[in-house]
């Protein structure tokens, strides 16, 4: 049976410069080795019964991480658009597969991406870089930089609705004082990403990677003591070092004002805020990413919440997912035939096609 109208989500790839460097030795900064499986993806969705039928792939943010991507060995925090193209040309360099078939899905008719940008990909922001992702993927590729709705759905990264990683998308850039060129205007969560994680996974290339967070703190008081004792400095270490940079904007915006720590204090959660967004709209649904946990939430009688998760390894240190997983989840909306008929959104696992083995160390 044919389909005619089918939209996919899927968001947090974090995808970097390629599992090996140049010289041959292993990238440990990298979290995406699901190349294979994404290429079979996007091919099952646009062929056979799904051919001819309307497609979107839609990529709910942190597609890449351009944030940590380096540039000879070296990661900056002033980053300029042509620091951005240089860092998404080297993750197409050692992702070649992907991009030839997001290009190859794109060249099928009736499909097109529609990419929201996330936090680890903020310089997707940059124009530049999204000339360079359609030159390389396709024409048919739209940008949102919050969001994306249609049919009573919401498409969001959940960034935005933090307070650590909030930032105007409208005013992305600033003028850096020191050097005169367009920077990203980063908020803390990034220089955190870049200063001190980036660092981190250098050392423990699972860092960012264990949830909750809570309960590794605690797993490294006992197995980890020097790493624990790191962990529990290095953000006092990150703020001093911001709070009396050079740089008059890091002074400005590491500031702790009384306002500042109010709103810190008082902001929403992420779940609390697209709760209200469900409650207080005519949205039947919404699809978030971020957080790197695959979910979904009935919240009858106003409508459905998923989180379309990841798909990079995760370290589970809570009971009900113990242990390390790998769930390749997207949500799949799809259109039933019939007038006033609202779309069907579920969430789903990719399989894709049995290999006998798979590369794991070496």
């Amino acid at each position: 049976m044919s389909v005619e109208k089918l939209k996919l989500v899927i968001s947090d790839f974090h995808i970097g410069k390629g599992r090996y460097l140049p010289d041959g030795r292993k990238n440990y900064l990298e979290d995406f080795y699901q190349d294979e499986k994404f290429a079979e993806f996007l091919e099952y969705y646009s062929s056979n019964e799904y051919r001819n039928a309307d497609v979107e792939l839609i990529i709910n943010g942190d597609f890449f991480d351009l944030l940590q991507v380096d540039i000879m060995g070296h990661v900056t925090d002033r980053i300029t658009e042509r620091i951005s193209l240089e860092k998404l040309d080297a993750i197409r360099r050692g992702h070649p597969l992907v991009f030839e078939s997001l290009r190859a899905f794109c060249e099928k008719p009736n499909k097109s991406i529609a990419y929201i940008i996330g936090n680890h990909d903020a310089p997707m922001l940059w124009s530049g870089c999204q000339r360079m992702f359609r030159e390389l993927v396709g024409s048919s590729v739209r940008f949102f930089p919050e969001s994306y709705s249609f049919d009573g759905v919401f498409v969001t990264h959940g960034h935005l609705y933090e307070f650590l990683n909030h930032f105007n998308t409208k005013q992305f850039w600033r003028r850096d004082e020191e050097t005169g060129e367009d920077v990203l205007r980063l908020p803390w969560g990034s220089y955190f990403v870049i200063q001190v994680v980036h660092e981190g996974k250098r050392q423990r290339p699972y860092v960012d990677k264990v949830w909750p967070y809570r309960k590794f703190l605690q797993w490294m008081f006992f197995n980890d003591f020097w790493f624990f004792w790191k962990a529990l400095f290095k953000p006092l270490s990150f703020w001093i070092r911001n709070r009396f940079s050079s740089d008059p904007y890091r002074r400005r915006e590491f500031r702790l004002s009384p306002a500042r720590l109010f709103d810190a204090m008082t902001h929403k959660s992420v779940r609390k805020v697209v709760e209200e967004i469900l409650i207080r709209t005519s949205y039947h649904t919404v699809i978030i990413g971020h957080t790197h946990t695959y979910g979904y939430r009935n919240l009858a009688p106003h409508g459905e919440i998923f989180n379309t998760g990841t798909w990079m390894e995760t370290i589970y240190l809570s009971l009900e997912r113990f242990g390390k997983s790998l769930n390749r989840t997207y949500v799949e909306i799809t259109y039933p035939l019939g007038p006033d008929k609202p779309p069907r959104s579920v969430l789903k696992k990719w399989h894709g096609q049995y290999h006998p083995f798979e590369e794991v160390a070496g």
